[in-house]
C-alpha cells in the first residue's frame, strides 16, 4: 500500500510541477538512443606550470576551487593554519603575472567548500556565512553570497536551512550568461538527493531546474556540479546515493529539453565523472576515473556530438594526484587544483597548449 501511496505522488508531483517552478514540460531523450562514441586522441599537446605554492612565507597555504573571472584573472580559496584552525579567504591570481590580492576581509567567514564563481564582470558569488553568531547567539545557517569586486561590499542572496529543505553541504555553483546563479540544495530526510536550482541575484526569485523526481527517468537521481555553456545550456551530474554510477545530463532552461551526455552502466565505460568546466567553443572539460581506482585524467567532451577526446593522461600528470575542479579561461587555458604526491597540500596549476616554444 505504501508503494501505491509513493507511485501516486509521483505521478501527482510530474504532473502538476513542483512549487517554485512555473513550467515543468520537457522533452527527455530515451535512454537507448545513446550512442557513446569512442575517445579521440589528444588534438594538441598541453604544457602544466605551477601557480601557487606552500611556502613558510604564506603560512603553509592550499589552494582549492579556482574560477576564471572574464578579465582573464583566477579566484580562488586560500586555506591557512591559525592558531591550530584553518582559516579560508578569497584571493584573486593573474595567471601570467602571478600578481594577487585578497578579496575578503578579516572578519568574514568563508566556508571550506564556497566554490567563488564569477557572476559578470565584477561580481563573484560563493557559499559562506555572514558571521559566526547572529540574533542573540544564534548560528548562521550559512547561504549564497554574492560581493562586488570594486568595492568589497556583499549580500546573501539565498539562506540554506530554507522553509522547506535542509543545509546541503555547499556543493558547486554556476552562473548563466544573463546573470542567474545555478545552486544545488539537499531534499529529504531518509535517502536524502540534492535538486538542481536557478535565482536571481538582484531579485531573489528562485525557480527548480532539476528535481530529483521530476524529469530525470530515476527516482532518487541527485543532481549538481552544474557547468553553463556559452550558449546557456547547464551541464550537470547526477548519480543514485549507494550506487556509484556518476553520469554527466544536460538541460536548455528556455525549451526544458534534457538528455543524457554518458552511459556509464555496467560494461558501458568509465563509471566517475567529476567537475564540468565549459570552454569557449562549447565543449565541457572535465576528470574522469578510467582506472576505476579514482586515479582522476582530464578529458574533454563535444555535448553535442558526443564526441571525447583525452586532454592528459594519469602518466603525464607524473607526480600529481587527486585532480580536480578544471576550468578554462577566457583564452581556452585550464586551471585546476592538484597535489604533488609527496605534498599535503592543494594547490592551482594551469593547462596551456603547447607551442614548440618552451612556453604557453
Amino acid at each position: 500500500m505504501k508503494d501505491v501511496a509513493e507511485f501516486i505522488c509521483c505521478l501527482v508531483f510530474l504532473c502538476a510541477g513542483l512549487v517554485g517552478c512555473s513550467d515543468r514540460s520537457f522533452e527527455l531523450k530515451n535512454l537507448n538512443q545513446i550512442d557513446i562514441d569512442e575517445p579521440q586522441s589528444p588534438s594538441m599537446d598541453w604544457i602544466m606550470r605551477q601557480l601557487t605554492e606552500s611556502t613558510e612565507a604564506n603560512g603553509f597555504a592550499s589552494a582549492f576551487t579556482p574560477a576564471p573571472l572574464p578579465d582573464g584573472r583566477v579566484v580562488y580559496l586560500e586555506s591557512t593554519l591559525v592558531d591550530g584552525n584553518d582559516v579560508y579567504k578569497h584571493w584573486i591570481l593573474d595567471p601570467d603575472t602571478n600578481e594577487r590580492e585578497q578579496l575578503n576581509s578579516d572578519r568574514a567567514s568563508v566556508s571550506r567548500n564556497s566554490y567563488p564563481t564569477a557572476l559578470g564582470d565584477d561580481r563573484i558569488v560563493y557559499n559562506g556565512w555572514g558571521s559566526e553568531v547572529v540574533d542573540d547567539d544564534e548560528i548562521d545557517p550559512g547561504g549564497i553570497w554574492v560581493i562586488n569586486l570594486k568595492n568589497h561590499r556583499r549580500k546573501k542572496i539565498f539562506n540554506f536551512y530554507s522553509d522547506f529543505y535542509q543545509q546541503t553541504g555547499f556543493n558547486p555553483l554556476a552562473t548563466t550568461p544573463d546573470g542567474k546563479v545555478i545552486f544545488s540544495e539537499e531534499v529529504g530526510e531518509v535517502e536524502p538527493t540534492t535538486e538542481l536550482w536557478m535565482i536571481d541575484p538582484d531579485t531573489m526569485h528562485r525557480s527548480l531546474l532539476v528535481s530529483s523526481v521530476d524529469g530525470l527517468p530515476h527516482h532518487g537521481l541527485s543532481a549538481y556540479d552544474p557547468a553553463v555553456l556559452p550558449d546557456g545550456r547547464i551541464v550537470f551530474i547526477t548519480d543514485r546515493p549507494g550506487i556509484g554510477i556518476w553520469e554527466f545530463w544536460m538541460i536548455d532552461p528556455k525549451t526544458k529539453e534534457w538528455e543524457q551526455l554518458t552511459d556509464h552502466r555496467e560494461g558501458r565505460g568509465n563509471i566517475r565523472v567529476s567537475s564540468p568546466g565549459a570552454m569557449p567553443d562549447g565543449r565541457i572539460v572535465y576528470a574522469t576515473d578510467i582506472s576505476k581506482e579514482w586515479k582522476f585524467e582530464f578529458w574533454m567532451m563535444n555535448p553535442d556530438t558526443k564526441e571525447r577526446e583525452q586532454l592528459i593522461s594519469r602518466q603525464e600528470l607524473g607526480e600529481l594526484s587527486h585532480i580536480s575542479m578544471p576550468k578554462s579561461l577566457p583564452d581556452g587555458r585550464i586551471v585546476f587544483q592538484s597535489n604533488m604526491s609527496d605534498d599535503k597540500t592543494t594547490q592551482l596549476w594551469i593547462l596551456e597548449p603547447d607551442t614548440g616554444e618552451g612556453g604557453g
